[in-house]
């Protein structure tokens, strides 16, 4: 009986001790899988982020494409009209426009002029600019100069203000 016994608690000793050095292995494998998802949802969430910046960035190609669209589509003859318009709607008068050198990059050309206007007064100037560098079309007064026409201090005739500005206008190629 003692040796039944024995071959059977043999027997309970070997089951049990396989069961626990299979529990020991799923528990290793458990913890390797579980370390693995957490790996792969960090993994996840970085290519959500990045899928939001490629998606960000698609949208200011996009709103970069049609800026270039409407800034390349000018040319001289319409942009010294358009600087004309601006300066009879705010009361200057274009004295001279001499293109001055042109500055190219890569990605853009910028065209200067120096541009001389007579006002009647400081607002006038002021109006003008501020038609000028609010303008769609993207004009930059680069500097200004304001001094007072010559004669124009005499007694009778009212004081005017000639006006000399670096304007730079960029177009996208």
């Amino acid at each position: 009986m003692k040796l039944t016994n024995f071959i059977i608690t043999k027997d309970k000793i070997v089951n049990i001790t396989i069961i626990i050095i299979a529990s020991i292995i799923v528990i290793c494998i458990y913890k390797s899988q579980t370390n693995n998802i957490q790996t792969l949802k960090i993994q996840k969430e970085v290519e959500i982020k990045k899928n939001e910046l490629l998606d960000n960035i698609r949208q200011s190609e996009k709103v970069i494409s049609s800026y270039q669209n409407l800034i390349s589509k000018r040319d001289m003859s319409l942009i010294l009209a358009t600087v004309s318009n601006i300066a009879d709607e705010s009361g200057a008068t274009i004295i001279s426009i001499k293109p001055a050198a042109e500055e190219q990059s890569p990605v853009y050309i910028r065209y200067l002029f120096n541009l001389t206007v007579s006002v009647n007064n400081y607002h006038a100037i002021g109006t003008f600019i501020s038609n000028l560098e609010n303008h769609p079309d993207g004009y930059f007064v680069d500097q200004l100069n304001l001094k007072f026409a010559e004669g124009s201090k005499e007694s009778d005739q009212v004081e005017r203000l000639i006006a000399d500005l670096r304007l730079s206008i960029i177009l996208l190629r």
